[in-house]
């Protein structure tokens, strides 16, 4: 049966302040896959993101998404304020207005958190904690693709397993498209269909792991 792409980007560059930081970027991504992006700091990794949701303009080149395409996005980093009198649950009820909580229940289930869980105040809960109740927040109104920008950066050891795992299983079970930042290799093996390597705004590989192994090293000392 024939891969359906969800997402083509041809000879896309981008600039930013003037300076070109992405530069003839051409990749396709089939439905259900985990890309994994890597590559040191500065290489292009977030700005790609950033533009593939349309945060950023192209200044050359084009993407384009699978008409319909819904996209949930986890940020890298998300600063709150201890003493915030925010819950889970009203942090959720942001993003959709009147949802209901039993949907918002189902989404904290989804990625591993009891129903309680949703009337903790944000500030209270631990790093791990904290990071699901985000890709509940993403998850909660069904996107077709979950994008996250280098998800386990403040959970230790353990927990980053246990994340990365999680998110595998919702790749499965809803069927959606992944896009991981990771500076952590070793899921590579585990988790990507496809791996994406950028270095100083160049796409240097993008195959499945086993082909990319003996390119990786020049990824971090190009």
């Amino acid at each position: 049966m024939r891969s359906v792409n969800i997402l083509e980007v041809k000879d896309l560059s981008v600039s930013v302040d003037g300076k070109t930081i992405l530069s003839d970027v051409t990749f396709n991504v089939t439905q259900n896959q985990t890309v994994v992006i890597i590559g040191v700091n500065g290489s292009g990794k977030t700005l790609l993101l950033k533009t593939l949701m349309g945060f950023s303009e192209p200044l050359a080149g084009m993407f384009k998404w699978k008409e319909g395409i819904k996209i949930g996005y986890v940020p890298q980093k998300l600063t709150i304020e201890k003493k915030l009198p925010l819950t889970v649950n009203d942090f959720v009820k942001l993003k959709i207005k009147n949802i209901s909580l039993q949907k918002i229940v189902r989404a904290l289930e989804d990625v591993g958190l009891k129903r309680e869980i949703g009337e903790k105040s944000l500030g209270n809960l631990s790093g791990g904690q904290f990071q699901r109740a985000l890709i509940a927040w993403a998850i909660v109104d069904n996107p077709d693709v979950l994008i996250f920008d280098e998800p386990t950066e403040s959970i230790d050891p353990i927990g980053q397993a246990s994340l990365y795992e999680l998110i595998d299983n919702l790749k499965k079970k809803k069927g959606i498209g992944v896009f991981i930042v990771s500076h952590d290799l070793d899921i590579l093996e585990n988790y990507a269909d496809k791996v994406l390597c950028l270095a100083k705004g160049k796409l240097i590989c993008y195959a499945s792991p086993g082909e990319v192994k003996d390119k990786i090293p020049k990824v971090y000392h190009h």
